[in-house]
């Protein structure tokens, strides 16, 4: 297989230091392209040869490393030019044909027209890209860690609803249903007690709303699918009911349950727990290493989730301060008197407020651990974490650009990167999940 590395560019810039852009296209017009990456948002990235054109950036949805394609332009911008696929006039040796039925329309998937590997190492070169452009040496960046489910993988999932509450995705960057019958990403089992408890979702609300999502998560441990049906407006959504073998009846309050990492985890379905349980093992094993915690250190873990990973980190370390919203925080609890340990302080509050309150203590950490949500901890917090002083600093992200800008505060405040670790936790689209690795200097 070809190298997917000639990867993304930045414009190249004149003598005077001002950027080199050549003649926009105009829309509508069809251009002779090939395409040279994957970009961060999971379009291919293409060039034009023809003469002026040469350095503008070209972004073409569907399309592979390699394909020599024509497309017509549908936005010209000054620094790049948004176009769709009309023809592959000669097809990337890393394409293949997508398994699902629904993938042209369907908005959940971007890269399944990609072989597996050439997704791995697209996905690799976007986290080098992204830090790169932020300053970072892009050899930090190891070989992406493969899911060992390629299809299949979701545990956890939201389909939309349309007007005769059939279940559909939304087309990508549109508001469009596409309808649906069946979603490689999902489990079986997930996928079955949603498809399931389409058609009663209306009954799932009050009779003033009419249902728009239903939301579902795969209990493996219980053999059942947690699922809950939402208005437009999310504050009015329902208890939850429990699907087995096509049959859905109400439970109030429903917990699911996960093992990871030897542990058994509760939890409630509005708590977050990642989507693909297999990845998620390979990441709290390598996050577990990366920590090197021992008998001695006291780690601090920010938004701890349920336990994922403050529970093997506790079974090594001295002491684990775990800092989430009391919700999830009630359920880590019980994960951790039921796993019988006592080192485990549990702060259930905003992770800004819980740093504050450590600053104004003068709290030291040996470690530090954080997996935040997609907005990342931001420049405030990541300062007020470094005020803490840990000599190590472990950063889980899903989303690459928060990830460089949160690093490069931290690196202002003395942190130097040792490494970066993409895992694959989300075949088949372009979203990736990496683990970050910093020392003070």
């Amino acid at each position: 297989m070809k190298s997917l590395c000639s990867a993304l560019t930045i414009p190249r810039r004149g003598e005077g230091g001002e950027e080199m852009h050549g003649v926009l296209p105009d829309i509508d017009e069809i251009i002779e392209l090939f395409v040279e990456a994957i970009a961060p948002n999971g379009k291919g990235k293409g060039r034009c040869d023809a003469a002026g054109r040469q350095n503008l950036s070209f972004f073409i949805a569907g399309t592979a490393p390699g394909d020599r394609i024509t497309a017509r332009v549908t936005g010209a911008r000054k620094r790049y030019v948004e176009a769709d696929l009309v023809e592959i006039v000669e097809a990337s040796s890393h394409r293949v044909s997508p398994v699902c039925p629904h993938y042209e329309l369907c908005g959940g998937c971007q890269l399944m027209h990609l072989a597996y590997p050439a997704q791995l190492e697209a996905k690799r070169e976007i986290v080098r890209y992204v830090l790169g452009r932020r300053g970072f040496a892009r050899d930090l960046v190891r070989p992406m860690v493969a899911s060992p489910r390629e299809l299949r993988y979701r545990r956890r999932a939201k389909l939309s609803l349309t007007e005769e509450t059939a279940p559909g995705l939304v087309a990508w960057h549109s508001h469009r249903i596409v309808p649906i019958n069946s979603c490689h990403q999902m489990r079986q089992e997930l996928q079955d007690g949603l498809l399931s408890a389409a058609p009663l979702a209306g009954e799932m609300l009050p009779a003033s709303a009419r249902a728009r999502y239903l939301f579902g998560v795969y209990d493996a441990q219980g053999e059942r699918v947690l699922v809950q049906a939402a208005a437009a407006d999310s504050t009015e959504a329902t208890n939850w009911f429990v699907a087995r073998e096509r049959e859905v009846k109400a439970e109030p309050h429903p917990p699911g349950r996960l093992r990871v990492a030897g542990f058994d985890l509760q939890y409630s379905p509005e708590c977050f727990t990642q989507i693909n349980a297999e990845t998620n093992e390979l990441l709290v094993a390598h996050v577990i290493d990366a920590m090197s915690a021992d008998a001695g250190d006291n780690v601090l873990e920010l938004f701890a989730g349920v336990g994922n990973f403050t529970l093997p980190l506790a079974a090594k370390a001295k002491t684990v301060t775990a800092v989430e919203w009391p919700q999830a925080t009630h359920f880590a609890e019980i994960n951790a008197e039921a796993a019988g340990l006592n080192n485990i302080t549990h702060l259930g509050r905003n992770v800004s407020d819980a740093l504050r309150q450590l600053m104004r203590a003068k709290t030291r950490f040996d470690l530090a651990l954080l997996d935040p949500p997609r907005e990342g901890l931001g420049e405030v917090g990541s300062t007020m974490l470094c005020e803490l002083s840990p000599r190590r600093i472990v950063y889980v992200s899903c989303e690459p650009v928060t990830l460089a800008n949160d690093l490069k505060v931290l690196q202002k405040h003395g942190y130097q990167l040792a490494a970066v670790t993409p895992f694959d936790m989300f075949p088949q689209t372009f979203h990736v999940e990496t683990c970050a690795v910093l020392d003070k200097k």
